[in-house]
């Protein structure tokens, strides 16, 4: 039998304890003013679930085991992670206000012998592709590409983040792909999400981007149960947005308005979630529509007008007047320099396939 705690306010400690075959080992709500400390305890097939009002709790979960035990799960409460060992089970990280992602958990957690990458407050880094979960806040500038996540409550967090680039990230039987808490103006392609719940959600944030992704097999059907808004999901025609594996339109047609003879790779219909979050121009294949590096402008053309872009941010670093994050394709990053227009040239002419 494992230890659930409810509403009242004490300071809790779990230590040397063996949990197996239940489904919660430790469950912990709304604790109010409490402090936890779970420490070397060993977990076979029972999960641990904190959960309380943001900043009204905190604690340190150190050196335990996880084994075939669901997932390792944060809600609203102020954590520090060390040294703690998942083997099949997940991490899931939950809250609607950028406080909740302000937990100390650093690479010495890992999921599956793989280091867990939940960074504050950096910039202009690309997250390594041996991470098994990514949690980034307060950043900026940063690159999180050609890595796996598989079986966590989220694939990619991005909470008070601001022009940061997630692509090439293959997401597998997690609940929701990527989070946007308070972020903005981030893209997320050229990914593959598989057996999911939810494929994004967004609160409290401005303009984030979400194309050129696969979205394959999801186990809630449209309406989803999202409130989230400003989150772009094409790029308008021709170069689309991503794959929905249960879209059920037809591609008969072609044009910016589906009306002209011949099909083209794209929907006819857009995909609707709701009146907030519609892709006008669903990829009709998996295959889909990989990005081009240097095609700043998301026209499906290296051109000379991503050579214009580059060209007007040209000596600008993050933050500055000029600043165009899109533009920023070489390292090292957080500068608009002569790297980035060699790439560009060096990717001149090329077309999306």
């Amino acid at each position: 039998m494992g230890i659930t705690v409810g509403e009242i306010l004490a300071s809790i400690e779990v230590q040397g304890c063996r949990f197996s075959n239940d489904v919660f080992g430790i469950r912990m709500s709304s604790i109010t003013g409490s402090t936890f400390n779970i420490k070397n305890n060993v977990f076979t097939n029972a999960s641990i679930s904190l959960s309380a009002w943001c900043g009204m709790w905190i604690g340190t979960i150190t050196g335990n085991l996880m084994e075939d035990s669901g997932r390792l799960g944060l809600g609203d409460c102020s954590s520090v992670l060390r040294n703690n060992t998942l083997i099949s089970t997940g991490l899931d990280v939950r809250g609607l206000m950028t406080e909740c992602y302000m937990h100390d958990i650093d690479t010495s957690n890992t999921i599956d012998g793989r280091p867990i990458y939940f960074l504050i407050g950096r910039e202009n880094e690309r997250v390594p592709s041996n991470a098994s979960y990514v949690a980034l806040t307060s950043c900026k500038n940063m690159i999180v590409e050609n890595l796996t996540i598989v079986g966590n409550g989220q694939g990619v967090v991005l909470a008070d983040t601001i022009d940061s680039k997630i692509r090439n990230v293959n997401i597998v039987n997690c609940d929701t792909g990527v989070v946007f808490i308070g972020a903005s103006n981030n893209k997320f392609y050229d990914c593959n999400v598989t057996h999911y719940w939810v494929p994004f959600f967004a609160d409290t944030s401005g303009t984030n981007y979400v194309f050129h992704n696969n979205f394959v097999d999801h186990y809630y059907s449209p309406p989803y149960p999202m409130e989230s808004t400003g989150t772009i999901l094409d790029l308008g025609y021709p170069s689309g947005g991503n794959y929905w594996s249960d879209y059920n339109g037809t591609d008969l047609y072609s044009g910016p308005y589906q009306n002209e003879t011949g099909s083209d790779g794209i929907g006819d219909t857009p995909y609707v979630f709701d009146a907030n979050n519609v892709d006008h121009y669903p990829l009709f294949l998996c295959e889909g529509h990989v990005s081009i590096l240097a095609d700043i402008s998301n026209d499906g053309t290296v051109n000379i007008q991503d050579v214009v872009l580059i060209a007007m941010a040209y000596g600008s670093h993050l933050g500055g007047l000029h600043w165009n994050p899109w533009a920023d394709i070489a390292e090292p990053y957080g500068k608009i320099d002569l790297f980035d227009l060699v790439t560009c040239t060096a990717h001149y002419g090329e077309t999306t396939p």
